[in-house]
């Protein structure tokens, strides 16, 4: 209890003083100024020694209060502080390699003067070497060996102190394990002081321990070693430089390296094998996880050895020794830009597939009897393993497991690898019953055998899909924050391509309207809360960016999360490094999109949302191009639309759209539709350019100006409402016989309409989402004037004002098919695009003829049309008021030829616009 109550209050310490040193960092003279051969980019606080250092002193000291046998330590603390003195001068001011090693120097002696002396070591076997004489110079060796090689490994985040925390936390198990609980108390003080401090010092790092606290813990470690060789019952040397071993072999290896090359020992260098791996692409978590993943395993071998003995030290020496070796060569390989020989894949797999089969078996076998070897048993169990090998490569043969990539491990391997392992564990039992009758085989050794075969296949597969995983982190440490839209199966699956895609890319959130869902959490990434409160989520979480993970595709619901998004000022993206945009909502899509191309987003206006909540729009011929976008603004303003088709392929849009329809011609049963529909408002769509040879004269003429004409005097039977004429325009020039057509019948309606409100918006060429979406590799050069969304919100923004006129966008520089589509998939920077058109310049309206005038109409994004056509002077204007429409060919051409004239020739004297209330 006593050792638990120090660690705790160790941990505590350090883990407030850490806190408190980061809350006051103002000082520079403490910065730890990244240079060339540094591994951090930005200035960071060195001073964390200090909390480490206060938290182990006040702990130890009250230590020494309630337990008499930890005060066989002041000695060593003693030392500690000198070094962490001496430590934090050189953090602050800087001292010379030959004051250090003076200090150093002071530091072991009065440890070795107070009997801390490595007098012998006790080898395996029984066997004990004393050095008499020699133990003073050799103490003396052991300690600065430690000052220096632990300090030389403080430079990269949280290996420092992750090692003292492992490699203290399991010296104090071992202590335990021998009885001595005053030299395990010391161990956990050390082990918790370091843990406190990792939490601001784990990749990406706050602040760095410095000197103070490096040499501090390498003081500390050669005291707690040479201590506890000296007791009785004691540790073995040997098990503390095991358990370190990681760390110092780097350092002794680095330092006899650079002497064989001549080199200063003591200059800041980046050749340590850590900083190597650095330079080759790994990042500070991915090498620290690896580190702590060895110290780990060499923790669990030092236990291991003090609970098996015999020669399991050997072994234990011989297997670290080749995976050491195998490293180093592997690291050296990779800077050539090699591969090893035993690097080829299946080979590797079968390998490691292997090692846990044997390690499975045996270790089943030693833990069944207790860590000792016995004579039959282990006799019958050596000469079982040629088939358990056998049977088990098969067995993982047959399910696939050579065959998996371990970097994507999941639910599927966990049930490949359950499979083959009980598969050949029924092989095994039933082979050694009829082979050896099981005859000397500890009973319950392949059931132990079964579970740690699991264990370990699982451990090593998970263990490489965390390592490619966890370790993420982008250069410089900036990371671009996503919050995501849905947290169900399409959420999470947007989480795993984020994870995995983007280095620089984490999610910080999800963000779900469903109120069972707010505060769980997604691989452990939160829920924060709904859409209505995304402002406040987005500033609390610090989201860059949103992505849309809803399941279901509906475009009014998208075109919400787009508006909640802006209000945010948030931008909605897709996931980077995602192939295609064809099962994205179109509207966000279009949004991004507009965004990318610098374009102004168009959003409703609160005139449009008082205006047409809750009133019926009737939208004819489906909104043609533009139909999908404004059935989408319209749910969103909270209208109620109705659609109307005419025709086969209309008829499979309205099962899309899944709304009010209506179906009929307009030429012949306008009035009915009008009944049916009860509409405030009527959104006639027509087309003026010629698709498919459709509109000649004759075409044109009934489904451009009689059908439009029918409709408006019906329109104007029902009080109060209002009609907007669209006119796809598309690639149609004014000078053309198609505009013409498109004029008179503006003409015709608008003079006929007297005080009704109409109003006429020329659409020149728009870019749906569905061409953006569906183009392919060899995209057409033609260019675009308009998005759809910003067509639909433009015609919408008209009706809403009850405006009388002709109305056209305002002028903007065209953009191809090539860059909307680049734009959608973020293939290029925001604003890339747009950018370069703001710096040409823009393109005069294709919409307008040479007579007419742009003026302001009190619409963002669009302009009203100052035209001879409306309001007409005689003698045209009584021709379009009073003209029969039922007309023969010569007469219509008389028409077109006479809107003709009067567009080429007239010049506008300025008359200024027209609206009503």
């Amino acid at each position: 209890m006593m050792i638990v109550l120090a660690f705790a209050a160790a941990f505590g310490l350090s883990y407030l003083g850490t806190r408190l040193l980061l809350r006051h960092a103002g000082t520079e003279a403490f910065a730890d100024i990244p240079n060339a051969r540094s591994s951090h980019d930005r200035p960071k606080p060195r001073f964390g020694g200090i909390a480490i250092v206060g938290a182990f002193v006040v702990t130890f000291a009250g230590l020494c209060l309630f337990e008499p046998a930890a005060r066989a330590f002041i000695p060593l603390a003693a030392g500690a502080l000198i070094l962490f003195a001496a430590g934090i001068a050189d953090d602050w001011k800087g001292l010379g390699v030959t004051t250090r090693l003076l200090v150093q120097c002071a530091a072991a002696v009065v440890a070795i003067a107070t009997g801390t002396l490595l007098d012998h070591v006790s080898l395996p076997g029984g066997h004990t070497i004393h050095f008499g004489w020699f133990s003073y110079p050799l103490t003396l060796f052991v300690f600065l060996a430690s000052i220096n090689f632990y300090n030389f490994v403080d430079g990269i985040d949280g290996l420092a102190a992750g090692g003292a925390f492992i490699a203290g936390g399991f010296f104090a198990a071992i202590a335990l394990m021998v009885h001595q609980p005053a030299l395990a108390a010391v161990a956990a003080i050390a082990s918790a002081s370091a843990l406190g401090f990792l939490q601001y010092n784990f990749p990406p790092s706050r602040l760095f321990m410095g000197d103070g606290g490096s040499t501090f813990f390498g003081y500390c470690f050669a005291g707690l070693a040479i201590t506890g060789a000296r007791l009785d019952p004691g540790i073995p040397v040997f098990i503390p430089l095991l358990l370190l071993s990681s760390l110092y072999v780097d350092a002794a290896l680095t330092i006899v390296r650079r002497l064989s090359r001549g080199e200063r020992v003591f200059q800041p260098h980046r050749t340590h094998y850590y900083q190597r791996l650095l330079q080759l692409g790994f990042n500070h978590k991915q090498v620290t996880l690896v580190e702590y993943l060895i110290m780990v395993l060499l923790g669990v071998s030092a236990v291991l050895y003090m609970r098996a003995g015999g020669l399991f030290a050997p072994f234990a020496l011989a297997a670290w020794l080749t995976l050491f070796t195998l490293a180093i060569l592997k690291i050296g390989a990779l800077e050539r830009g090699d591969r090893m020989f035993w690097e080829r894949r299946t080979l590797l797999l079968i390998s490691a597939d292997t090692v846990a089969i044997v390690a499975a078996y045996l270790g089943a076998y030693f833990l069944r009897m207790n860590f000792h070897f016995t004579e039959p048993e282990g006799k019958a169990v050596l000469r079982a393993l040629p088939i358990v090998l056998v049977v088990r490569s098969a067995c993982f043969f047959k399910y696939g497991l050579y065959r998996s990539m371990w970097r994507y491990t999941g639910v599927s391997d966990v049930v490949r690898v359950i499979k083959a392992v009980t598969a050949g564990s029924a092989v095994i039992l039933a082979s050694v019953v009829l082979l050896y009758r099981f005859v000397a085989f500890p009973r319950t050794l392949f059931v132990i055998e079964y579970f740690l075969l699991i264990l370990f296949l699982l451990g090593v597969r998970f263990s490489t899909r965390l390592f490619h995983e966890i370790g993420r982190e982008p250069e410089g440490g900036v990371q671009r924050r996503y919050g995501i839209i849905g947290a169900g199966d399409a959420g999470e699956r947007a989480l795993r391509e984020l994870r995995s895609g983007s280095a620089s890319a984490t999610v910080a959130c999800f963000i779900d309207d469903d109120p069972r869902r707010v505060g769980l959490m997604v691989h452990g990434v939160p829920i924060a809360g709904p859409g209505s409160r995304l402002d406040e989520i987005a500033k609390r979480h610090r989201l860059h960016a949103l992505v849309y993970a809803l399941p279901e595709h509906d475009e009014s619901v998208a075109a919400a999360w787009v508006v909640r998004a802006r209000d945010a000022g948030v931008p909605l993206e897709r996931v980077p490094g995602g192939a295609d945009v064809t099962g994205e909502p179109h509207t966000i899509m279009l949004d991004r999109v507009v965004r990318v191309l610098g374009r102004p987003g168009p959003s409703p206006s609160a005139r449009a949302q008082t205006t047409l909540r809750g009133r019926r729009v009737l939208v004819t011929h489906g909104g043609e191009r533009i139909g999908p976008s404004l059935l989408t603004e319209l749910r969103l303003l909270g209208a109620i639309p109705v659609m109307h088709f005419d025709g086969a392929r209309e008829r499979a849009l309205a099962d899309l759209h899944s709304v009010g329809t209506c179906t009929g011609s307009l030429l012949a049963d306008a009035d009915a539709i009008m009944e049916t529909a009860m509409p405030d408002v009527v959104l006639h769509v027509v087309t003026v350019e010629p698709v498919g040879g459709l509109n000649d004269q004759s075409f044109a003429w009934e489904h451009l100006v009689r059908e439009t004409v029918v409709l408006a005097l019906s329109v104007w039977k029902r009080p109060g409402c209002r009609l907007v004429v669209a006119a796809n325009w598309g690639h149609v020039r004014a000078a053309e016989t198609a505009s013409h057509m498109a004029a008179l019948m503006e003409a015709v309606v608008l003079n006929r309409a007297g005080a009704e409100p109409a109003a006429v918006v020329r659409l020149p060429r728009v870019l749906t989402a569905a061409q953006i979406a569906t183009a392919q590799t060899t995209m057409s050069r033609v260019g675009y004037d308009l998005l759809e969304n910003e067509a639909a919100n433009l015609v919408i923004e008209i009706a809403a004002g009850a405006f009388r006129g002709i109305y056209v966008p305002a002028p903007q520089a065209e953009f191809g098919l090539t860059a909307a589509r680049e734009a959608a998939l973020q293939l290029q920077p925001e604003g890339a695009a747009g950018a370069a058109s703001r710096r040409a310049q823009a393109a005069s309206s294709t919409v307008v003829f040479p007579p007419e005038h742009l003026d302001e109409c009190g619409v963002d994004g669009g302009r009203r049309v100052l035209s001879p056509l409306f309001p007409a002077a005689d003698p045209f204007r009584h021709g379009v008021m009073s003209g029969a429409l039922d007309l023969g060919q010569q007469e219509r051409e008389e028409w077109v030829r006479a809107v003709g004239s009067l567009l080429r020739h007239r010049v506008l004297s300025g008359a200024g616009p027209d609206r009503t209330a």
